[in-house]
């Protein structure tokens, strides 16, 4: 019997399953290559509450058999865990999250010339305060000796190198968002009287804390193997052959669409928009 399944996951859980390794890539997903400039402009658009897509999740245990890797940089002693699920879509967005604001350790990304950085990101909390269209300004990277420099290096220009340092200026941390309570006690303790600024930054912009996990979604059937996510639909038809029109059109009106094309491929990943 087929069963159809839109669960809304929080964000919180998502991350910690990929920590886990409960939540792996197959291996036919290609690497993370998002440079810098997409890390910054995903945080931004979360802090001004965009939607930034659904993801698309399967369930292992079915017939079909991949061979499955972690996702990028993330730590295990040894041989990972078995997974439970496998990111179909969305994993350049889950490796970036991921890696800002799960794993302890910098950001591993690259810059616009495909360079290999390593970076952490903060948020200036007065120029957040500032308003929507300051964000993209109020995010900034840092190299991993915490320090903004000019002058070619010669010259520090910001200095977040603990956590102190960070509190004194307003500089949050991203890798910080998910739990902050350290952070907030160092707060109190050593400039409390930016709590009221820290207090309006945690409710106008840090979003993800506690989030709902909206935008994180997960699709699937278990025998028809049909995918709906982000206003598309995909059927593994490699592994799983043709499905006829009829079949996806029936799945199409359980996910609450009016209207799919389709187009089978023998060779690959099925996609109807």
């Amino acid at each position: 019997m087929s069963t159809f399944d839109s669960t809304k996951l929080p964000l919180t859980e998502i991350l910690g399953d990929i920590v886990k390794g409960k939540i792996q890539l197959p291996d036919f997903q290609r690497g993370w290559i998002w440079d810098d400039e997409h890390v910054r402009s995903l945080l931004v658009s979360i802090a001004r509450s965009f939607p930034v897509g659904a993801v698309m999740l399967l369930e292992t245990g079915g017939d079909a058999r991949f061979q499955v890797r972690p996702i990028e940089n993330v730590p295990f002693a040894g041989t990972p865990p078995q997974a439970e699920m496998l990111i179909l879509d969305g994993q350049q967005r889950l490796t970036t999250l991921t890696q800002v604001l799960a794993l302890d350790g910098t950001v591993k990304t690259r810059n616009d010339k495909g360079k290999p950085i390593e970076r952490y990101y903060y948020f200036n909390i007065r120029k957040a305060l500032e308003g929507h269209e300051s964000l993209d300004e109020a995010l900034i990277a840092i190299e991993p000796d915490r320090k903004l420099k000019e002058n070619f290096g010669r010259d520090v220009q910001l200095d977040l190198s603990n956590r102190e340092l960070e509190c004194q200026q307003l500089y949050f941390p991203c890798r910080e968002i998910l739990n902050s309570n350290d952070w907030e006690k160092c707060l109190y303790q050593v400039a409390k009287e930016h709590f009221d600024i820290w207090m309006e930054f945690r409710e106008k912009v840090k979003r993800l804390e506690g989030s709902s996990g909206s935008s994180i979604d997960r699709f699937y059937t278990e025998d028809d193997h049909l995918f709906y996510v982000d206003g598309r639909t995909y059927a593994l038809t490699k592994m799983w052959g043709r499905r006829s029109l009829p079949t996806v059109n029936d799945l199409i009106i359980r996910c609450g669409l009016s209207h799919v094309k389709y187009a089978a491929m023998t060779d690959g990943v099925a996609v109807a928009s």
